[in-house]
């Protein structure tokens, strides 16, 4: 099994296009990492209502009340959460090389 592909150079990446990349990928996890706590906090307000529409009524409230409380923690904590997942380069276009393809 000779492997003469492993010692060729990799392409590397423009520094532009990695940075692209990581501003761009902010976006979408700044929005799920919020409905993510959002759910778990307005789950949590409506655990012990009587009625579904009853708890439906208070998880609203409880996740503005929240965000009016936490919401500068909540941010920062996503932001440097999202700044250690770029620079383990687990966010897809921020590696400094392209990715090679197996066949």
């Amino acid at each position: 099994m000779d492997n003469d592909d492993a010692n060729a150079p990799k392409e590397e990446r423009d520094l532009f296009l990695r940075i692209s990349c990581c501003v761009f990928w902010f976006i979408p996890f700044y929005y799920v990492t919020t409905a993510i706590i959002g759910g778990v906090v307005g789950a949590v307000a409506g655990i012990h209502a009587k009625t579904f529409q009853e708890g439906e009524a208070l998880g609203p409230p409880a996740v503005q009340a929240f965000y009016d409380k936490n919401g500068f923690f909540v941010v920062a904590f996503q932001v440097m959460a999202y700044a250690a997942l770029c620079l383990l380069r687990w966010v897809p276009g921020v590696g400094k090389y392209k990715r090679t393809k197996r066949p």
